[in-house]
C-alpha cells in the first residue's frame, strides 16, 4: 500500500470535486435564487435542509457497504454525482425550480456516498499526520474559487447556465476514471456501532477525544452552513451579477490559500505523531486570537451595517474562520487514525454531529427570516455564531491539549 501515492490520487479527485462544487454552492444556488423571487430565502435554506438531512441518514443506511469497501463506495458518489449533473443539464428553468427539492435529495445522497468513505480512505492513507494533506486539499478548492467563478460567471453571462452544466458533465466523468487510481480498502470487521461505543467508553482519553470531536464536528456544521450561506445571500443582495461575485470571492480565496500554506508549515508533525508543546503553544494564542478577531468583526457588521463592514468581515473570517476548520480537520483524521477498525463508525457519528448543526442551522435561519424578516435573522444567525465560534476554538484546544508530546 503507497500511501503518499493514494494521497496524490486523492487530491485529483479533490480537484474535480473543488470545481464541481463551486457549479452547486455558488451558480446552482444563484439560478434557484434568481429563480424563487421573493421565496428565495426560503428555497434556499429548505433546499440546504433537505441536502444535510439526507446525508447522515443515508450514511446510515449503506453504513455496511461504506466500511466494507470505503474506495468503491466514494467512487459510487462520484458516478451520482455525475448522473445528477447530466440531469441538471437537461432541464430548462421552469423544471429547474420545480424540483428543487428532489435535486437537493439527490444532491445530499451523492455527498453522502462521496464524503464520508472519503473521509474514511483519508483517514487510512493520511494518519495521524494529515494537517498537510488537509491545508493541500483547502488550496485546492480555494484555487477552484479563484479560476471558476470568473470563468463560469462569464461563460453564463454569454451563454447559458444549461451550457456550463453539460461542459461540467466531462469533468464529473473524468473524476469518475481518476478514482479507478485510488487504491480499494477491504475492511472485514462489521459495522458495529454497540461496539465502537463500548471500546470508547472503556478508554476515558479516547472518549474525551470523540466526545469534543462529535461537538466540534456540531460547531462546524452551524458555521460552514449558516455563515456561507448567509454571506452568500449578502453578496447577491450587494451585487447583481455573478461576475461581481466571482471577483469578491477571488480576492479572499487568495488570502485563504495563504492562510493555509502557512498554518501548515506551522502546525505541520515533523517529528513522532503528536505535536509538540511550542506548537501547541502558537495554536493556542492563534486559537484564542481568531476567537477574538471573529467576534469583533460579527458585532462590528451588526452595530454597523455597509459594504465596508461586510469586507472587513469577510477579510477576517477568510484568515481565521479558516485556521479554525482547518485544526478542526486536522483533529478529525487525528482521531478517526486512533479508532482502528471503527473508522465508518466514527464518521458516520460525527456525520450525523455535522448534520445536525447544520440542518439546525439553516432551520434557524429559516425560522427567524421567516418570522421577523430577513435582516433581522441575518443580525441573529452572526450572534449565535459568535458564540459558537468561541466553543468551537474552546473545545479544539481541549482536544490538542491531549496530543501533546
Amino acid at each position: 500500500m503507497d500511501k503518499s501515492k493514494n494521497l496524490r490520487y486523492l487530491l485529483g479527485v479533490t480537484c474535480f470535486t473543488a470545481i464541481l462544487d463551486v457549479f452547486y454552492n455558488t451558480f446552482l444556488i444563484s439560478r434557484f435564487y434568481n429563480l424563487s423571487g421573493g421565496d428565495a430565502n426560503k428555497v434556499i435554506s429548505i433546499y440546504y435542509i433537505i441536502v444535510y438531512a439526507t446525508i447522515p441518514f443515508i450514511s446510515l443506511i449503506f453504513r455496511r457497504y461504506f466500511k466494507a469497501k470505503s474506495t468503491e463506495a466514494m467512487r459510487s458518489g462520484v458516478i451520482i454525482n455525475a448522473l445528477l449533473m447530466i440531469l441538471i443539464s437537461a432541464m430548462n428553468d421552469q423544471m429547474l425550480i420545480s424540483v428543487y427539492g428532489i435535486i437537493g435529495f439527490l444532491f445530499g445522497v451523492s455527498q453522502a456516498f462521496y464524503y464520508v468513505p472519503y473521509s474514511v480512505v483519508v483517514a487510512t492513507f493520511a494518519g495521524k499526520n494529515s494537517i498537510r494533506y488537509c491545508a493541500t486539499s483547502n488550496m485546492i478548492f480555494n484555487i477552484a474559487n479563484i479560476v471558476f467563478p470568473i470563468t463560469l460567471g462569464k461563460i453564463i453571462d454569454a451563454n447559458s447556465f444549461r451550457s456550463v452544466a453539460i461542459a461540467l458533465t466531462v469533468l464529473a466523468i473524468l473524476q469518475v476514471v481518476l478514482t479507478f487510481k485510488v487504491e480499494n480498502i477491504r475492511n472485514r470487521v462489521e459495522f458495529n456501532f454497540h461496539e465502537f461505543f463500548k471500546l470508547i467508553k472503556n478508554n476515558i482519553e479516547e472518549r474525551k477525544k470523540v466526545e469534543n470531536t462529535a461537538k466540534i464536528t456540531f460547531y462546524k456544521g452551524v458555521n460552514t452552513s449558516v455563515l456561507d450561506r448567509t454571506v452568500l445571500l449578502l453578496i447577491k443582495s450587494m451585487f447583481e451579477t455573478e461576475f461581481e461575485l466571482g471577483r469578491l470571492t477571488t480576492i479572499f480565496a487568495i488570502i485563504t490559500i495563504l492562510v493555509n500554506y502557512l498554518a501548515q508549515k506551522i502546525f505541520r508533525k515533523k517529528n513522532g505523531e503528536n505535536i509538540s508543546s511550542k506548537q501547541f503553544s502558537y495554536m493556542k494564542i492563534i486559537l484564542i486570537f481568531s476567537m477574538i478577531s471573529v467576534t469583533s468583526a460579527i458585532m462590528y457588521l451588526i452595530v454597523m451595517p455597509s459594504k465596508n463592514s461586510f469586507v472587513i468581515f469577510r477579510l477576517i473570517s477568510s484568515i481565521f474562520i479558516t485556521i479554525i476548520l482547518l485544526l478542526t480537520d486536522m483533529n478529525h483524521y487525528d482521531v478517526s487514525s486512533e479508532t482502528g477498525n471503527f473508522k465508518a463508525e466514527f464518521q458516520i457519528f460525527t456525520e450525523f454531529c455535522l448534520g445536525l448543526g447544520k440542518v439546525g442551522g439553516m432551520a434557524v435561519l429559516l425560522i427567524v427570516d421567516y418570522i421577523i424578516g430577513s435582516i433581522f435573522a441575518i443580525d441573529a444567525v452572526l450572534i449565535v455564531i459568535a458564540s459558537i465560534v468561541i466553543m468551537h476554538a474552546r473545545t479544539l484546544l481541549k482536544n490538542f491539549s491531549k496530543a501533546i508530546d
